[in-house]
């Protein structure tokens, strides 16, 4: 393992421009204490003063350093471990969990919530327009229009992180449209741009 304490960084313009923007849209703290960690050494900073600018202990920021040194290693990486449940467990872990929010890795993705406020493009949204309108006046007889919308967390009184179903949730509610639309030959779904639509 390098010495941390004694070694200096040498980083290139590029690589310190790459990593100044790496930073700004970073939401990982520990991400973004890196990153900072890496271009104060860089800097010359002593480990003393990293540690009193970060308020972090002394052995991360050299392990931060260490990482970045020997693997260009910047995030935390995890991978999980195998489950101890059986099958009826997961079953009825699963079929909880759709009902209450809790954490756990059977399929389902983390979803945490942003506190920020949602970014209106007036071009997109008249491009949207002039294509809804485009839509629904070629709709046959026998084709029906639905929208979907996303839940918008940051309209809620508290902000919360859980583990979730997103694609399998969306087909699942899709299926239920069909059925309640039988009459219909079409249905054309209009969803919003939530980012696990967009992944689904």
């Amino acid at each position: 393992m390098h010495d941390s304490h004694r070694q200096k960084i040498n980083l290139t313009a590029i690589q310190i421009e790459m990593l100044k923007e790496r930073h700004k849209p970073c939401r990982d703290q520990k991400e973004c204490d890196r990153i900072k960690a890496i271009l104060l050494r860089n800097k010359s900073w002593s480990m003393v003063k990293i540690v009193e600018a970060l308020l972090i202990h002394k052995t991360n920021i050299t392990r931060y350093i260490d990482d970045y040194l020997e693997h260009q290693k910047l995030q935390i990486q995890s991978e999980g471990s195998d489950s101890y449940l059986s099958d009826e467990h997961t079953k009825r872990l699963t079929q909880h969990l759709c009902d209450v929010t809790y954490s756990h890795q059977h399929h389902f993705s983390y979803k945490k919530p942003k506190g920020v406020p949602h970014k209106f493009d007036e071009e997109k949204q008249a491009e949207f327009i002039k294509e809804y309108e485009r839509l629904k006046s070629t709709l046959a007889p026998d084709e029906l229009l639905l929208f979907m919308g996303a839940v918008h967390p940051t309209q809620a009184t508290k902000i919360i992180a859980g583990w979730i179903k997103n694609g399998e949730a969306i087909v699942d509610f899709i299926e239920n449209i069909r059925k309640s639309y039988l009459a219909y030959g079409t249905i054309k779904l209009v969803l919003d741009s939530a980012g696990y639509h967009l992944q689904t």
